[in-house]
């Protein structure tokens, strides 16, 4: 037998374990079984909302380093070890994992695809990257909200109708203000 150490705040020691008693068992029976299920299904025995969480980490990581293919290189491999090869949610999960990282290079101030377009567009760096932002920031939005779909639902004709639909309304809630600004300066 091998013997862990777990750090954990005392409130949450105080809850655990009035919780396991409640059951009839103890913190360590508790994290035996939680293992033991780990290990028989090779993955997170309880259901996760990974495909966001999964999104915005790619995406913090690429607009951080400045590279979308390096970020693949780390959370690919990190993905693809979460979930079964039989789990549906793989293919989300990596799909969300590409989507975060491009969307975080094409924001990052420091990633050469976005120093070569305003390079090749001749304007000053910072302005580039500032009028990129907004456009990046709305689809990204609008991937968190879908991927969260797909984390509670696990439905992939749900998940694209609701993204669909989420995009079509903020473009045409910009659109409507845009529209009302215009109208307003007449």
């Amino acid at each position: 037998m091998t013997t862990i150490s777990l750090r954990m705040d005392d409130q949450m020691k105080k809850e655990l374990d009035e919780m396991c008693e409640a059951m009839g068992m103890n913190i360590s029976t508790f994290y035996m079984i939680y293992t033991k299920k780990a290990l028989r299904d090779r993955r997170i025995p309880f259901d996760i909302e990974a495909p966001a969480i999964i999104f915005i980490v790619a995406c913090f990581l690429a607009f951080a380093t400045g590279t979308s293919w390096g970020t693949f290189g780390i959370l690919i491999p990190i993905v693809t070890a979460m979930f079964p090869e039989t789990d549906p949610m793989l293919v989300v999960c990596i799909a969300a994992s590409l989507a975060g990282s491009v969307c975080g290079d094409h924001m990052s101030p420091i990633s050469d695809t976005t120093i070569m377009a305003s390079a090749g567009a001749q304007c000053h760096h910072v302005d580039h990257v500032s009028t990129q932002l907004p456009y990046a920031l709305t689809v990204g939005g609008c991937c968190v909200a879908a991927y969260l779909v797909a984390g509670f639902t696990k439905n992939v004709f749900l998940t694209m109708a609701a993204g669909v639909i989420l995009l079509f309304s903020v473009l045409s809630f910009i659109r409507y203000r845009q529209a009302h600004k215009c109208d307003m300066m007449k």
